[in-house]
């Protein structure tokens, strides 16, 4: 009797640790970047009308911000910032016309409409020939589940269980 209230415990501990790690994996995400137009390190011939950011779940545009920002820190961008076609994972603004060659950084703080968090991110492109150049060659694109980690999710497990030994479920 007693060896069977053991094994039961052990299983229900072990399902526990289990759910606790599926939901650390959930509550870890945050909206990160996952596109842009113009790309992370891109350089253009010609300046774009406008710059665009895609993230990895939607954001609330009413508390979220983008602006566009040249190798002096002035402001290029103009307008107000909008989702692109719809797109309530996207944030985008349109550019000041005629941009000269440099650098320029978009920068965008977002409401995470999931989970409520603030995410600062930023992409770095250039216009023309007189900004940095970038290695093409070492540029490679992220997939979400890459960005995410499983280590961080883990590392969680033992305050997840505190709160369910301290509090209750």
């Amino acid at each position: 009797m007693i060896k069977n209230l053991q094994y039961l415990h052990i299983i229900v501990f072990t399902l526990s640790i289990l759910v606790l790690v599926g939901l650390t994996c959930e509550a870890s995400a945050h909206p990160v970047i996952i596109d842009s137009n113009p790309k992370q390190f891109q350089s253009l011939d010609s300046a774009p009308n406008e710059a665009s950011v895609f993230f990895s779940e939607p954001i609330v545009l009413k508390f979220s911000q983008i602006s566009v920002l040249d190798s002096g820190g002035d402001r290029v961008d103009r307008g107000t910032p909008s989702n692109v076609n719809g797109d309530l994972a996207s944030l985008s603004i349109r550019l000041n016309e005629n941009l000269t060659s440099g650098t320029y950084t978009v920068v965008t703080k977002v409401l995470s409409a999931v989970d409520g968090h603030v995410v600062d991110s930023s992409v770095v492109f250039n216009v023309g020939k007189g900004g940095v150049t970038f290695d093409q060659a070492n540029i490679t694109s992220k997939n979400v589940l890459d960005l995410l980690s499983i280590e961080n999710a883990l590392a969680n497990i033992f305050g997840y269980v505190g709160h369910v030994v301290l509090i209750g479920a």
